[in-house]
């Protein structure tokens, strides 16, 4: 994937637009941990509630976006569906371990 990348602790600077994201550890090189959908990336990842898979990533995780201004959330879901067929992430359809347990992907 050659999208915009962002360290996870830079991730409030994520564009506040619709679009996808995968996160991927090992800044960027690593293997697919997710891939997820929002209407408002910089929200979806540092808004009141943060993404619920953040305290399952470690430290060294980056979050490459792809904006994809004037699609529908259904273009979007249909959009990730495909992503997540196609790159299978560790952590899609894995419970969602709560506390800070990182988990060595």
């Amino acid at each position: 994937l050659f999208w915009p990348s962002l360290p996870l602790h830079q991730r409030r600077a994520l564009p506040a637009a619709p679009g996808v994201y995968v996160a991927r550890r090992w800044f960027g090189w690593g293997r697919v941990a997710y891939v997820g959908m929002s209407t408002n990336l910089r929200r979806r990842w540092s808004g009141p509630t943060p993404h619920h898979r953040l305290r399952q990533l470690p430290w060294h995780t980056s979050i490459s976006y792809q904006v994809c201004a004037g699609w529908t959330a259904e273009d979007l879901r249909r959009y990730e569906a495909w992503l997540i067929r196609r790159l299978r992430p560790a952590l899609n359809g894995t419970r969602v371990r709560r506390g800070w347990r990182v988990v060595w992907l």
